[in-house]
């Protein structure tokens, strides 16, 4: 219904409101005393939080350039992880007042200056945690993906071609063509695989050895 997809956009605008402005006191109001340094890190907030819905208005039903795509998903992920370093952070500092408070006599109060001096501890731990997990996230995002396993279904005997669409397909560094039909010549099995594989191919005949692994492909 609409005006469940309304209150639930709303929901949602008011929770990440909610965690910029988190981010906001523990990482600047709380540590930095410069107000043009404070102005423009809650400027930055700001533009990454209205990021997403001003490019969902401005590409509706088209993909954004890939570098806009880069700077929102890497900077966005940078907050994120920097939210959870922080309440990290936060729920630590709970647990530590709760123990202090059964101690008796009660601890004394902390000064001003070390309170500052905690909190850009804490705020330079979670921007550092939040910048090197957010970059590497992104690194292996745009990274082109490690295939190690290709599951394929197989309805029963390859042909050489289909052996050599998978060989292409997994990069396996050699071919062996094996359960060859009777009635199918070596050769024409051979010259088929090479069609789509083009590394090396053996045929499996009486007779060879093949080492598996380190050891180069051997016929006895």
């Amino acid at each position: 219904m609409l005006w469940l997809r309304i209150l639930f956009g709303i929901l949602t605008l008011a929770v990440f409101a909610w965690a910029n402005y988190f981010v906001y006191r523990r990482t600047v109001a709380d540590t930095v005393k410069h107000p043009w340094v404070r102005r423009v890190m809650a400027t930055l907030l700001a533009v990454m939080f209205l990021s997403v819905p001003v490019l969902r208005f401005a590409y509706r039903g088209e993909m954004p350039p890939p570098m806009v795509t880069a700077v929102v998903l890497t900077g966005w992920g940078f907050f994120i992880y920097t939210l959870l370093a922080l309440m990290f952070v936060e729920v630590a500092k709970w647990i530590d007042r709760r123990r202090k408070k059964s101690a008796v006599p009660a601890a004394a109060p902390v000064s001003p200056e070390r309170r500052v001096f905690l909190s850009r501890v804490a705020a330079t731990g979670a921007l550092a945690v939040g910048g090197s997990v957010g970059t590497f996230g992104a690194w292996r995002a745009f990274s082109p993906p490690s295939i190690t396993e290709v599951p394929i279904k197989l309805p029963g005997h390859l042909t050489a071609r289909e052996a050599g669409e998978i060989a292409a397909e997994a990069g396996v560094g050699r071919l062996l063509l094996t359960h060859v039909w009777p009635t199918l010549d070596g050769a024409r099995a051979v010259e088929d695989a090479g069609q789509i594989y083009e590394g090396p191919i053996d045929l499996a005949v009486e007779g060879l050895t093949v080492y598996v692994g380190p050891y180069p492909v051997m016929a006895t």
